[in-house]
């Protein structure tokens, strides 16, 4: 196969067109360079336009490994958290005043390393739960001192069980649950997360903080619908 002339003039088309013409036949292996494999470098020239497409071709590849190898260890996007599935066997006023919670409920919580090059470590997590805007339980998901990584691309799920009695909710509070159970019995809860988290190789400590919003109805065996936290 005889030598390719890429006689083009980067300076009067187009630079797409003259790399999409000049990358297919200067950078081909089986090119007029030699015809031996990719990389190589050109030993003989036919034309300035040739020599300035052919070492465009080189820049474009460069930039392109560059930003695949270090971007992203430079670009970290935070933890995203889903509830993947939720039971809640008991809801229900208690107490001397009636003005309490009575509460069984289990969660199965997400957290999502939406990176594909950094690792997600996790240290001390919180979670609370909330009717109303008043807390009725608070578990610590992982504790202090602790640490959990999740694979860059991959997701740890969090099995969060509580029961117990809340504290009081106040006249609002129990005015809501009132309602809600006569409108069918779905209560409206909110999960929330705080927590720390950081991105080797980086030594930042991030916050983690989502907010879970949950419809659940009583008594269900389980809540299989996903729910996105912000």
């Amino acid at each position: 196969m005889g030598d390719v002339d890429c006689e083009l003039d980067c300076g009067d088309i187009d630079c797409g067109e003259c790399l999409s013409v000049c990358c297919s036949s200067a950078c081909d292996g089986g090119g007029g360079y030699g015809g031996g494999a990719w990389p190589y470098y050109p030993y003989h020239h036919h034309s300035s336009g040739g020599d300035r497409c052919t070492c465009l071709c080189y820049c474009l590849l460069l930039v392109i490994l560059l930003v695949l190898l270090v971007v992203p260890y430079f670009v970290v996007f935070p933890v995203h958290v889903t509830v993947q599935g939720a039971s809640l066997a008991r809801l229900a006023l208690a107490g001397p005043n009636g003005t309490a919670l009575a509460y069984d409920v289990s969660l199965a919580v997400a957290v999502h390393n939406r990176n594909w090059a950094s690792l997600a470590k996790l240290g001390a997590v919180d979670a609370e739960l909330r009717f109303a805007g008043a807390r009725i339980a608070g578990v610590r998901m992982q504790g202090e001192g602790s640490s959990r990584e999740i694979e860059p691309g991959k997701a740890d799920v969090y099995h969060v069980a509580a029961a117990g009695e809340s504290a009081q909710l106040g006249g609002d509070g129990v005015a809501e649950f009132v309602k809600e159970s006569a409108a069918g019995g779905v209560f409206r809860l909110e999960l929330k997360l705080s927590g720390e988290v950081r991105y080797p190789p980086h030594t930042r400590v991030n916050r983690l903080e989502a907010a879970c919003p949950l419809e659940l109805p009583l008594s269900s065996p389980a809540f299989m619908k996903k729910v996105e936290c912000v």
